[in-house]
């Protein structure tokens, strides 16, 4: 069963923007900013020693001797300043931070203010009613490039922009602390102005609601404000840190609530905002999105005079997962293999429209568009890169790129385009340790996670070649179209890893750095397939040798130098390889 906190992340995924935030004092605490009771207290110690009183260490306590009655924030206000811009001036220390402040970060937005910014920024929230006089929400949405529409008084309501054409409207019910109007006592928050109570309305009505932060204890007019909404057409999640008052309790059950326990409002919205991330990574592409994706490479890869079109279609597609994919943290110690799992599914899921383009795109294409596709693979295996963590963590971050690597690999298999099949073979590098290594030697699956940890993915346990064996379900699909038969998309798998294979070998005898690979050549999907199969792909191709010679079309288009060198690699893999690491 969903917990509500991730409840909450669904109904606002799947409805950016219906959801409106409620804060009180609460969001602010964490920043120093004191709540109405904190100003209380201090109003109290303050005017105690203006009389020559010394109230000690509770305040409150004195203050009740003293008066025969509890204190009352409103009606300390009222006493001390009259007018509101005394009020003003006077609450204004509490909200500007001083110099000693500035330097324990105090008065400045928290981690809460932070996330919440960002959630506007990605659209999930568009519209936050808050009790607060400070401005570190306003703060925290222009750190985030994002000018919010503030209202504060009944003027700018009566004037203001729709809610829902503005990016983020912020309505400060009781006003901002610099602005003489802003509501304090008793009597100015147990009504409001008909443009704000009509602005109260249309948001109460016309969104959900997240409370964070605000007690409803003094709020009068804003409780009435949720009391008198007829409709509750999405749901009110009110959070909660200690026991609920009476008054909150009382609006929970007219709006049939939920309520959240929260550590804080930091640890919260940090954690919402992350359960709104993986559900974004996790969404699989629309169907459509692919498919159109795909039918506009057709169109573009068919005619030269879409040279210009095609190159931002891959490109853009390109960066778009580049981005998502750098937004995954790295760092960690820990990894467990449901976290494992996870990461994967993330990397394929966003991998996926770019998946398509380029085992379609190396297909379909020829000489002038496979330095885009290499180009693709390239910058997707840039995102490997040096960092602290656990191994296996940091090796994952090349699986989005194999996964590439092989959908434009097995394209070309099927599309017969050998001379792409060199190219992201042999002619792309990326900067492996710091130093510049074939992306060939870089992206194989044997790469992407030790064997111990593979070999305990659901599904893949104890099998010999588990990534290689995942790699081949993942691509089944998007080369579908031009392997229609499962033995068409076997020969075709095992032919290129076979191929790849040989070629690694070529290229560990040829560098002059040895270190640069766990090992001389990897070993595939094929090598175990080959023990169930009257003639094993690499029979098969080697019969293909013979009978073509030089004309055949990896040594004629540079996959191998030459037809003797391929047969030397041939030998020692058969020879050398196969034996000793087949039955692993």
């Amino acid at each position: 069963m969903l917990d509500a906190v991730t409840s909450l992340a669904f109904s606002i995924q799947s409805s950016k923007g219906v959801y409106a935030l409620l804060l009180g004092s609460g969001l602010s605490t964490a920043a120093g900013i004191p709540t109405g009771w904190d100003i209380t207290l201090d109003l109290i110690r303050k005017s105690a020693a203006a009389a020559g009183d010394d109230c000690g260490a509770d305040a409150g306590a004195w203050y009740r001797a003293k008066y025969l009655r509890e204190a009352d924030y409103s009606e300390l206000l009222d006493a001390l300043a009259k007018t509101p811009a005394d009020r003003a001036n006077l609450l204004s220390a509490y909200f500007e931070p001083s110099a000693d402040d500035l330097q324990s970060e105090l008065k400045a937005p928290t981690r809460a203010h932070k996330s919440i910014a960002r959630l506007v920024g990605k659209g999930y929230v568009r519209v936050i009613v808050t009790t607060n006089f400070d401005r570190l929400l306003e703060r925290a949405l222009e750190s985030e490039g994002i000018s919010p529409t503030v209202i504060s008084t009944a003027d700018a309501a009566l004037g203001a922009m729709p809610l829902a054409h503005a990016r983020c409207t912020i309505i400060k019910i009781n006003g901002d602390y610099r602005d003489t109007r802003i509501r304090n006592t008793v009597v100015e928050l147990e009504s409001y102005d008909a443009e704000m109570d009509g602005l109260l309305d249309r948001v109460f009505d016309e969104y959900g609601l997240l409370v964070c932060g605000w007690s409803a204890t003094w709020d009068k007019a804003l409780s009435r404000a949720l009391l008198r909404c007829p409709s509750r057409r999405f749901t009110t999640y009110w959070t909660k840190k200690t026991t609920l008052s009476d008054e909150a309790r009382a609006l929970i059950s007219h709006r049939q609530g939920i309520e959240l326990d929260i550590d804080s409002a930091d640890a919260f919205f940090i954690a919402l905002e992350a359960k709104l991330d993986a559900l974004e990574r996790y969404a699989e592409p629309h169907p459509t999105s692919v498919k159109l994706a795909v039918v506009s490479l057709k169109k573009f890869i068919a005619e030269d005079k879409y040279r210009i079109n095609l190159r931002d279609l891959v490109a853009s597609e390109t960066e778009r997962a580049f981005q998502s994919l750098s937004s995954l943290q790295i760092s960690g110690w820990t990894l467990t293999l449901d976290q494992i799992l996870e990461r994967m599914r993330l990397y394929e899921s966003v991998s996926q429209i770019l998946i398509h383009l380029l085992a379609n795109g190396a297909f379909w294409g020829g000489v002038a568009s496979q330095g885009l596709l290499c180009k693709a693979i390239r910058r997707i295996a840039g995102l490997k890169k040096m960092a602290s963590g656990l191994l296996d963590l940091l090796a994952l971050q090349i699986y989005p790129a194999c996964l590439l690597f092989y959908a434009a690999g097995l394209g070309a298999i099927a599309g017969d385009r050998y001379e792409l099949l060199k190219c992201i073979s042999r002619d792309i590098a990326t900067v492996e340790n710091g130093i510049e290594t074939p992306l060939l030697m870089v992206v194989l699956p044997w790469r992407v996670l030790s064997l111990d940890a593979a070999r305990q993915l659901p599904g893949y346990q104890n099998r010999r070649t588990p990534i290689n064996d995942r790699v081949f379900d993942i691509l089944r699909e998007p080369l579908r179209e031009y392997l229609s038969a499962d033995s068409d998309y076997t020969d075709a798998f095992d032919r290129f890893e076979y191929l790849t294979a040989l070629v690694h070998l070529d290229l560990y005898f040829t560098s002059e750095n040895k270190t640069l690979s766990s090992g001389d050549a990897p070993i595939g999907a094929f090598s175990w397939r080959s023990m169930l199969q009257n003639k094993s792909i690499m029979e098969r191709l080697s019969e293909e040798a013979d009978k073509e010679g030089e004309d055949w079309a990896p040594i004629r288009t540079g996959l191998f130098p030459s037809l003797s060198q391929f047969r030397e690699r041939e030998a020692y893999y058969q020879k050398e390889i196969l034996p000793r690491r087949v039955h692993r």
